[in-house]
C-alpha cells in the first residue's frame, strides 16, 4: 500500500472512530437529560427555563419525578418556577452536560449532576 493511501485510510479511520465515540457517549451517558423531582407533599407545576431560552413545564405529583431531554441548554444557570412563582436559579449548564437532577422542595432547590461511570 502506498504512503498516500495509508494516510487517507488512517485519517478516515480516526474521523470515523471519533464520530462513533460521540454517538456512543450521547447514547450511553444520556447527555442533555434532566430529572425533576417534586420533593413536596402536594402537586406542583414546575417550569425550568434554560439560558438558551428553551423551557419545559410539567405537573409533577408529590414525591414523584419526570424526565426530559434538552437539546440546547445554553450556558448559565437554570431558572426554576413552582406553580408560576419563580423560586430561584440553580446550577450551571453548558452545551455538554451529564444528566441533571433537580429536586424542588418547599424551601429550597437541590441541583446535582449525575457522575459519569
Amino acid at each position: 500500500m502506498s504512503k498516500k493511501k495509508y494516510v487517507i485510510l488512517t485519517t478516515v479511520a480516526v474521523i470515523g472512530s471519533w464520530f462513533a465515540r460521540g454517538v456512543y457517549d450521547d447514547l450511553k451517558f444520556y447527555n442533555g437529560y434532566c430529572h425533576v423531582i417534586n420533593g413536596t407533599e402536594e402537586d406542583k407545576i414546575i417550569e425550568l427555563t434554560f439560558p438558551s431560552g428553551e423551557s419545559t413545564k410539567a405537573n409533577i405529583q408529590p414525591r414523584n419525578l419526570t424526565t426530559f431531554a434538552v437539546s440546547n441548554t445554553g450556558e448559565g444557570s437554570i431558572a426554576v418556577k413552582s406553580d408560576g412563582q419563580e423560586i430561584g436559579n440553580v446550577g450551571y449548564v453548558t452545551s455538554f452536560n451529564p444528566p441533571i437532577i433537580i429536586v424542588v422542595m418547599d424551601n429550597k432547590i437541590v441541583f446535582q449532576y449525575l457522575p459519569r461511570p
